[in-house]
């Protein structure tokens, strides 16, 4: 089975762009920041011996922080959908505003919260994400088992393409490749139906699904199915492209870098994908800065 570099499991889509506004979940964060500053400051003072290894520390510093950045940016996404009307959910969320992230997690499996998830029908979404709620807190906690059983008892109560999207990408980074594509499979049956009738709203949604597919078909040697995927999901963006390059050209260039790293595509694909991202509009954006880098060192 083929080791993906992790900068490029990294680059599989999330689908998670949101700013950190809950004090709890910036607090999560911080040791992670306090980490990379005192690396940084160390390698400053450092003898040329010990460069290298603090480098190499520094890189994977970096990578943590972005890793659980990203976890706690789905956590704050899923906070702040949550409904006045939503009685258990807003309990847990004041919970975890006042007493932190142990409490919360410890009201969401308490008896009063489980309860409530007894009842059916009209409470069966709220119920999905009582349980979404609690596998990105136990996330945050880097408490990942106990994260997945939380996961699979949320499909129980929806299994929509957003919600096997999500347990797929998670299953994804902790390297159950099998769980992933399983569940991002899953989604994407549903994404591609959705695509027929509403095209504009859910071909990005199956472009990112056959994306992350590509990468874990790739992952197992399996490259006649990552190829189909890839270029497939290729097409869509480029299309996309096309149409709303603000909002898809970045998406684009990702995926002709992957082309080039993993499927060992013509190398003009990462001059294509170069040209895109050092356009002035994207100077000051993280994720095309990112992806430049990473097309950079290839």
């Amino acid at each position: 089975m083929m080791t993906i570099d992790s900068s490029f499991n990294n680059i599989s889509n999330s689908n998670v762009t949101v700013g950190i506004t809950t004090e709890t979940l910036k607090d999560i964060i911080e040791p992670y920041k306090l980490s990379i500053e005192l690396l940084k400051e160390k390698l400053s003072n450092s003898l040329p011996l010990d460069e290298l290894k603090l480098e190499n520390e520094l890189a994977k510093a970096k990578q943590e922080l972005e890793k659980k950045s990203e976890e706690v940016a789905r956590l704050q996404k899923t906070i702040d959908d949550i409904k006045p009307n939503e009685k258990i959910l807003s309990k847990a969320k004041e919970i975890l505003t006042t007493q932190g992230v142990d409490e919360a997690i410890a009201y969401l499996q308490s008896s009063e919260a489980r309860a409530k998830k007894s009842m059916v029908d009209g409470l069966m979404m709220e119920q999905a994400k009582q349980f979404q709620l609690e596998a990105q807190l136990l996330i945050t906690q880097d408490k990942y088992d106990e994260a997945k059983v939380a996961y699979e008892q949320m499909l129980t109560y929806d299994r929509s393409h957003d919600r096997l999207f999500e347990v797929a990408h998670f299953l994804q980074k902790q390297n159950d490749f099998k769980g992933a594509k399983k569940y991002y499979t899953e989604a994407l049956k549903i994404r591609r139906a959705l695509a027929k009738t509403n095209p504009s709203v859910y071909t990005p949604d199956v472009a990112m699904t056959l994306n992350n597919l590509a990468i874990l078909e790739r992952a197992e040697n399996h490259n006649d199915k990552a190829r189909g995927y890839y270029n497939e999901a290729l097409e869509k963006y480029r299309d996309l492209a096309k149409t709303n390059p603000n909002a898809f050209e970045i998406d684009y260039a990702r995926t002709l870098i992957i082309g080039v790293y993993l499927l060992r595509e013509d190398r003009g694909a990462l001059e294509e994908a170069k040209k895109i991202l050092l356009k002035e509009r994207y100077k000051n954006i993280y994720e095309a800065q990112k992806f430049l880098n990473i097309a950079n060192s290839l």
